[in-house]
């Protein structure tokens, strides 16, 4: 939930026109997706959400749900910056 909202957040940030063309630019662009997708991750750790980020990707795995690059963070990246922000607290 926490990754949707921060969509929804940054949509808001953007407004009504640039938000179309962030829309458009997503449908078109395979890069542009997988960038913002990977943003929106690295928005929800920022937020205190990174944790259970993980939890829901590892069960999600378990399940047999695959993430491609292009879904965002995968679990081992996530796992590194977890690290990485647990230890700068």
């Amino acid at each position: 939930i926490a990754h949707e909202l921060c969509h929804i957040i940054e949509e808001r940030k953007l407004g009504t026109r640039r938000s179309l063309a962030d829309k458009l630019a997503y449908k078109i662009s395979t890069r542009y997706k997988t960038l913002d997708e990977r943003n929106t991750d690295i928005q929800v750790v920022l937020r205190g959400y990174g944790a259970e980020l993980l939890e829901f990707m590892t069960f999600a795995e378990q399940k047999g749900f695959d993430f491609y690059e292009e879904d965002g963070l995968a679990v081992r990246e996530l796992k590194v910056l977890l690290k990485e922000v647990s230890q700068n607290d």
